[in-house]
């Protein structure tokens, strides 16, 4: 298997997008930590995979109606707090890292983090192409990836249109005319979300230089 990322930190161990999913990434020595990005009220960016809280604090509040102050207080279900992208980076030092942008807009704060981390090997990924042209003007040595639920033969041309670094698509979705393309186009792939070790072998026996993305890192160690 050429690499593995943790999605959402260790997050079929720990809860998604949290410190200690987080710590539990760091300590299998990963090639990549995948978390997800999303604007407060104020436009500072936290981790959180979904529009409100209910996954992780059991609060269906949106955090885009709350300050980042307000959301610092909140509890989640594991009985830590939120983390800003700054603290997440704080935390990883030189680990490679992929960003997951939810949200359109959120380009001019993403790069204003970044930039205080200028050592990071971080890759921006994002369904919202908007922002990866956005990220791709301002910072054109950002590695990029586009993600893809339906469309992969899309998410490739796309991809080699805006010179991005790879795409990222549902494991379904691979299927070989898709892959030879994308390494035609000299396009890094990775799939998501692969938990079952054999299965991501099988995958990985079928697209050599394809790169499993789980929740279940310790699987594939």
């Amino acid at each position: 298997m050429k690499q593995v990322i943790a999605h959402r930190g260790a997050s079929g161990s720990e809860l998604e997008n949290s410190a200690a999913a987080i710590k539990k990434a760091l300590s299998l020595k990963l090639d990549v930590i995948e978390i997800d990005v999303r604007l407060t009220q104020d436009k500072k960016l936290i981790l959180c995979h979904d529009a409100d809280l209910q996954v992780m604090a059991g609060d269906d509040r949106k955090v885009s109606d709350l300050t980042w102050a307000e959301l610092k207080q909140i509890r989640l279900r594991d009985g830590s707090r939120l983390l800003s992208l700054r603290d997440f980076m704080k935390m990883v030092g030189r680990q490679g890292l992929v960003i997951e942008a939810k949200e359109s807009g959120s380009e001019d704060e993403l790069i204003d983090v970044l930039d205080d981390f200028p050592k990071s090997r971080v890759t921006i990924a994002s369904f919202k192409r908007g922002v990866l042209s956005a990220v791709r003007k301002q910072r054109p040595d950002l590695a990029l990836y586009v993600l893809e639920h339906t469309n992969p033969s899309d998410a490739v041309h796309f991809a080699s249109r805006q010179k991005l670094q790879g795409i990222g698509l549902n494991f379904w979705i691979l299927n070989p005319i898709t892959y030879h393309q994308a390494r035609r186009a000299k396009l890094d792939v990775y799939v998501y979300t692969v938990n079952n070790r054999f299965f991501g072998k099988f995958l990985s026996f079928l697209y050599p230089s394809v790169t499993i993305c789980t929740d279940h890192p310790e699987r594939f160690i």
